[in-house]
């Protein structure tokens, strides 16, 4: 078990230091998707369309549980 453990981290040390460095363009791309998406939240959350979500999340949760 141990030994399972101390592979796997191993493991996951070795995957880390070999991800890609992180580029200005990534920084800057998900900094617009997320002014994107909380303008667009920040806009339902004005309107009528912000019930409608809230009610189709609630019918695609019960229809996900009674699909167990």
């Amino acid at each position: 078990m141990v030994e399972t453990v101390r592979e796997f981290i191993f493991q996951l040390w070795g995957d880390i230091l070999t991800l890609t460095p992180v580029r200005i363009w990534d920084v800057i791309d998900v900094l617009i998707m997320a002014f994107i998406v909380y303008r667009i939240l920040s806009f339902m959350e004005k309107t009528s369309a912000s019930s409608v979500i809230k009610g189709l999340l609630l019918i695609l949760g019960v229809a996900w549980i009674a699909n167990f």
